[in-house]
């Protein structure tokens, strides 16, 4: 038997064990709740890498447009779900040539990484439960702000990690949640714990990484939080935030110290106020595949938030005396930051 038939039987026993087990085998969103399951993505009998359908093949427009990235935007469509753009120079630019960063290099489809590598120190808030039902949780000493956690996920019985559901909203001390939470699994005393949960790797493969020359090697990677420690970029010394493990030639937020690089100007982004440990989405939305602007996050701010109060800006964007009031959009293209709009 060759290695590739070997394989590919490997594979096959693997996804029929995850299909015996039952809608839980992967975690949320990927999942039979959301009825997903191995063969929405998988084709067993396939040829293809990683048994993906046929129907992935086909020839690149660009080099975004990857087989892999084609499964992925078959449903983050904007219909089924958000349609987002992956991080490329086709996004940003190619100062450094032509490069790509693939869905799967960041995000694990089918397992929340983080909490299920890091367990506790992962966690946004954790107690025992009270009651639980197959939509509720409560617990009697939470302090909640309401929907404060809406839209993460919740792991009802952190010995049951498996089992892990979204997180439509909460009151001060209810959750309710995309269920039905399976209640074998779940019951009153159970530890519980709320996850901020991305599908984001507990390590980033470099190698993955289509760019010349090739990059190498793998960071560990912390992101526990949209916000605060471990999140994107904390500005700590340990370079573990999503946002700069794979940064080695940006002039903000490298994966090390680079002190001797001469390029590496402004590594804590000091041009913008203190933005570590803040949202980088809010200024470097996913949607357009974190350039800065467009999408989800405008790139705008006022004056004391984002670029009004310095080099030529405040002539132009203030409100009083000599400054023109001028918004954004008045000079820049706000779906290409920095660039200029093109006035016809």
């Amino acid at each position: 038997m060759n290695k590739g038939a070997a394989l590919k039987i490997i594979f096959f026993v693997w996804l029929q064990s995850l299909i015996a087990i039952g809608a839980n085998a992967l975690d949320y969103p990927h999942y039979g709740i959301n009825n997903i399951g191995c063969d929405s993505c998988h084709f067993i009998y396939g040829t293809e890498p990683s048994l993906l359908p046929l129907w992935t093949v086909h020839t690149p427009q660009d080099i975004d447009d990857t087989q892999y990235n084609t499964l992925c935007w078959s449903c983050h469509n904007d219909i089924e779900a958000a349609y987002v753009r992956t991080h490329s120079s086709l996004q940003i630019d190619n100062s450094y040539g032509d490069w790509t960063v693939e869905c799967k290099v960041c995000h694990n489809p089918h397992y929340q990484k983080q909490f299920r590598t890091y367990g506790s120190v992962s966690y946004l808030y954790s107690n025992t439960i009270l009651s639980v039902t197959a939509a509720t949780l409560t617990n009697s000493e939470a302090v909640w702000t309401d929907n404060q956690y809406q839209g993460l996920i919740v792991v009802p019985n952190v010995t049951k990690r498996d089992y892990n559901y979204k997180i439509l909203s909460n009151t001060s001390n209810t959750l309710t949640v995309e269920g039905p939470i399976d209640l074998t699994k779940a019951a009153t005393g159970n530890t519980f714990a709320i996850v901020y949960g991305k599908l984001v790797y507990n390590s980033i493969n470099l190698s993955k990484i289509t760019i010349t020359p090739p990059k190498s090697g793998s960071k560990t990677t912390r992101f526990f939080n949209s916000t605060g420690p471990k999140s994107f970029t904390d500005g700590d010394a340990t370079y573990d935030g999503v946002c700069e493990v794979c940064h080695t030639q940006t002039t903000h937020f490298r994966n090390g110290v680079y002190g001797g690089d001469p390029t590496y100007t402004n590594p804590a982004h000091t041009n913008v106020g203190s933005p570590a440990g803040t949202n980088c989405i809010t200024c470097h939305s996913h949607e357009n595949g974190f350039r800065h602007g467009g999408g989800g996050g405008t790139g705008c701010g006022d004056a004391s938030s984002c670029h009004g109060t310095r080099q030529s800006h405040p002539t132009h964007v203030g409100g009083s005396g000599m400054q023109l009031s001028l918004a954004c959009s008045d000079c820049h293209d706000t779906s290409s930051f920095p660039l200029f709009r093109v006035c016809l």
